[in-house]
């Protein structure tokens, strides 16, 4: 499959091959270089927070201004109070 650049920058292929890849519109794409090429691959969607094995873990980035003792005194105090539900906690 061959992409073509317009003049604007925007990666352009045709409709089969954008629908056989499953890209849609406003689709990420991630730009790969390795010598000599480049590799497009499409961003993997998935939740910033997942649970294993009872504990929630982040998937993401925190930003860079994290206040990491706040977020920890907001998670035992939900966990002393039986919550679960952190989602309404302002940890940063």
């Amino acid at each position: 499959m061959t992409l073509s650049i317009d003049k604007y920058r925007t990666d352009c292929c045709s409709e089969a091959s954008a629908d056989r890849l499953g890209l849609k519109p406003d689709s990420a794409l991630e730009a790969l270089e390795e010598a000599g090429c480049v590799l497009l691959r499409v961003v993997e969607q998935r939740p910033s927070m997942i649970r294993i094995d009872g504990l929630w873990v982040h998937q993401g980035l925190a930003k860079p201004n994290a206040n990491w003792d706040r977020v920890a005194g907001c998670a035992r105090g939900a966990a002393r109070l039986g919550s679960e539900d952190l989602s309404g906690a302002s940890f940063l």
